[in-house]
C-alpha cells in the first residue's frame, strides 16, 4: 500500500473504516455483516500500524544516537590468587552509542556485573576451596571505529576505554575439607568485607553492528576487561601482593535508533 494510504488513515478518528468500505458498492456494503465490517477494521488498522512503525523506522535509520539491551557471558578471574580457576562471568545492561562521523563513534554502557574467581589449596590432607563473588555496576566508555560505509547492513568495528566498577554486592564462600571429601567447615560473608567498593581498568573488543531493519541493529562482540587497581583493602606492607580484576566474554544485543 502507497505511504499516502497510511498517512490518510491516520487523518481522523474514521479514516480506517472509510479506507476500508470505499471500494465497496452500496449493495455490497448492505450485504455485509457486522462481523465481516469488524474484520475489515482490524485488517486495515493492523496494516496501517505496520506501515506507521516502517515510516518510523526508516526516519530514524540515519540517526547518529542508538540505544538497546545487552548481555554477555564469559569466564573471570583475579590476577595472582594461588591455584586460581576460571568462574562463570554474565552481565546486561543498557549500550548507548553516539556515531560523531561514518566511521568514529563513542560510546557507554550501564551494565549490571557478575565477576570474581575461585581457588582450590591442599595443604598435606586438607582441601580450602574459595568462591568470590563480586557483583558490579560497571560504565565503559568507549572509542569505537566502525569499518565500511554508514549505510551498510554489515559494519566491523573495534573498540577501547576505560571501565569503572562500584561493587554492589556478593558471598564468599569458603569451604574446608578432607581429601578424601568429608566437609569439615563452610563459611559464607559479604564479599565487601576487605573488597574496595571502586575499581578502575580498561575494557578492549571486536565485533560487529548488523543491522536487521530499518532503525534497529543486533550487536555483538568479543570484549577483555583487564583491572589496573588493587581490588583488596589490605595495607599490609609485609604482603604487597595485589589482585585485579579479569575478565573476558562474548556479548549480544540491539540497539535502535533515537
Amino acid at each position: 500500500m502507497p505511504v499516502n494510504g497510511f498517512k490518510s488513515i491516520a487523518i481522523g478518528k474514521f479514516s480506517c473504516i472509510n479506507f476500508a468500505l470505499n471500494a465497496l458498492t452500496g449493495k455490497e456494503i448492505a450485504n455485509l455483516s457486522e462481523k465481516m465490517i469488524e474484520d475489515i477494521m482490524k485488517k486495515y488498522v493492523l496494516v496501517a500500524m505496520l506501515g506507521a512503525f516502517g515510516m518510523g523506522a526508516t526516519a530514524q535509520s540515519s540517526s547518529r544516537f542508538t540505544l538497546g539491551p545487552n548481555a554477555g557471558v564469559g569466564s573471570t578471574w583475579i590476577d595472582n590468587i594461588e591455584n586460581k580457576q576460571f568462574k562463570t562471568h554474565g552481565n546486561f545492561g543498557l549500550s548507548l552509542v553516539y556515531s560523531a562521523t561514518p566511521h568514529f563513534g563513542i560510546g557507554t554502557d550501564v551494565k549490571y556485573s557478575f565477576e570474581g574467581a575461585e581457588n582450590e589449596v591442599i595443604t598435606g590432607n586438607f582441601k580450602t576451596k574459595r568462591e568470590l563473588n563480586l557483583d558490579y555496576l560497571r560504565i565503559p566508555v568507549k572509542a569505537i571505529y566502525f569499518f565500511g560505509e554508514r549505510g551498510n547492513r554489515l559494519r566491523p568495528k573495534l573498540s577501547a576505554g576505560p571501565t569503572f566498577g562500584y561493587l554492589m554486592g556478593g558471598k564468599t564462600t569458603t569451604e574446608i575439607s578432607q581429601t578424601n571429601g568429608n566437609v569439615l567447615q563452610t563459611t559464607v560473608k559479604s564479599s565487601k568485607d576487605g573488597i574496595n567498593r571502586f575499581d578502575i581498568g580498561l575494557n578492549g573488543a571486536a565485533g560487529f553492528h548488523y543491522r536487521i531493519i530499518p532503525g534497529a541493529w543486533l550487536t555483538a562482540d568479543v570484549a577483555y576487561y583487564h583491572g589496573l587497581r588493587d581490588i583488596s583493602d589490605n595495607t599490609n606492607p609485609a604482603t604487597p601482593t595485589s589482585f585485579k580484576n579479569r575478565n573476558v566474554g562474548l556479548n549480544f544485543g540491539v540497539n535502535f535508533g533515537l
